[in-house]
């Protein structure tokens, strides 16, 4: 994924994937490499304080469980129990299904951003017959109706992306 982000012109052939040595050897903002699952499994492992939200980009199902089939490995082979601590981010309301029929997660995440006119209600209602106890939804749609209805439900809220103070501090 890493070399999709990086400049090219408008037409060129996409970068070829990263092999898994180009990946983690790769310097990411300038002093940091890519991480493999067995990695971030390893460093769950040694800090269980933390915990792990997916944003595996995936919306079709085949995709979507090759790469949680690869979580569940590398944990299972490593400490089963750092799945507790692994927070599956959904796109749409088929995900849970895809998902929960390999593992059953713990805690989930709604985001909103591939929704062009959300339905706050109908998406709170969906969280919390799903289990589903938090949504993101861009900053810009963080506004106080918007928020109250999802709140309402018991539902966490989150906002994204907020890079400036003032912003966030307006937000809370």
């Amino acid at each position: 994924y890493l070399m999709q982000y990086r400049d090219r012109a408008e037409g060129d052939e996409p970068y070829p994937p990263l092999t898994v040595e180009e990946f983690t050897g790769e310097y990411l903002l300038e002093s940091q490499t890519g991480m493999t699952i067995d990695d971030v499994v390893q460093l769950m492992i040694e800090y269980p304080d933390i915990y792990m939200v997916t944003d595996t980009k995936e919306t079709l199902e085949t995709g979507l469980l090759i790469v949680f089939e690869e979580i569940i490995a590398a944990a299972e082979y490593y400490d089963p129990a750092v799945l507790d601590r692994f927070i599956p981010q959904l796109y749409n309301k088929e995900m849970i299904h895809w998902v929960k029929a390999i593992h059953p997660f713990e805690n989930w995440i709604f985001t909103l951003y591939l929704y062009n006119n959300p339905d706050y209600d109908d998406i709170a209602n969906y969280c919390i017959s799903n289990g589903i106890q938090t949504v993101t939804l861009h900053v810009d749609r963080a506004t106080k109706e918007n928020v109250s209805k999802l709140k309402a439900k018991g539902l966490k809220v989150y906002a994204h992306t907020t890079n400036r103070y003032l912003t966030m501090k307006n937000l809370l």
